[in-house]
């Protein structure tokens, strides 16, 4: 079996509670992926517990979800990329349906709504999803998900100006690959291990700024 010519990038800000697990998964599922843990300025045990796991670990000290990633991004060697969370609230075993759909698109979207556990996400982010739909529709984007953490993109598809640096990257991420050949595909969805670093009505502000004005 030919090798999977993926890098998968998690972004770790203090997920000691589930980085090993996180890592352990893919690793079964795919065990010569190349993992990158973006190191998020955390300040538990996450960076040693991930070192451990002899996977790579880099450091992005400038906290925020889209720094995380846009870090990471530089890092990647492989052709095709996938982005998760490392929480464990995405399920892992649905990565070797990203790599299937990333053979014809550019793109893969997670849409958590279509197999989520009970409990796995309160109202208030089922209700914040729907207005950031709403605002995206302005943009002529139209999909189930807006704020997944779970894609899958061809590394030469990445935009090269991406400029957020918190939650709101989600949004400046779909705006910006607006024109690529991309798919949404169900995935399973868990309640997350460990506290959330979502902030409701901060981080809902900065997605509905920045999809005004990104262009």
């Amino acid at each position: 079996m030919s090798k999977p010519e993926l890098s998968i990038i998690l972004p770790c800000l203090n997920e000691e509670n589930s980085i090993s697990k996180c890592i352990n998964n893919i690793k079964n599922v795919i065990f010569d992926a190349e993992i990158i843990v973006v190191n998020n300025n955390s300040t538990d045990k996450s960076k040693q517990i991930a070192l451990n796991k002899k996977v790579m670990v880099i450091d992005e000290n400038k906290r925020g979800y889209g720094n995380a990633y846009r870090t990471g991004f530089k890092k990647a060697s492989q052709k095709n990329i996938i982005m998760v969370d490392c929480d464990c609230s995405y399920d892992v075993k649905d990565i070797p349906k990203f790599l299937e759909k990333l053979k014809n698109y550019d793109m893969v979207i997670g849409n958590r709504f279509a197999n989520p556990d009970k409990n796995a996400m309160n109202s208030l982010n089922k209700f914040g999803n729907s207005i950031l739909r709403l605002f995206l529709k302005l943009k002529g984007i139209n999909h189930k998900e807006v704020c997944t953490g779970f894609i899958g993109i061809k590394k030469n598809k990445i935009p090269k100006n991406l400029k957020s640096e918190g939650m709101e990257f989600s949004s400046e991420f779909l705006i910006k690959t607006k024109n690529l050949n991309k798919v949404e595909i169900p995935i399973k969805f868990h309640k997350r291990i460990g506290k959330s670093k979502l902030k409701r009505f901060r981080d809902g502000f900065k997605h509905i700024k920045i999809i005004l004005l990104t262009k």
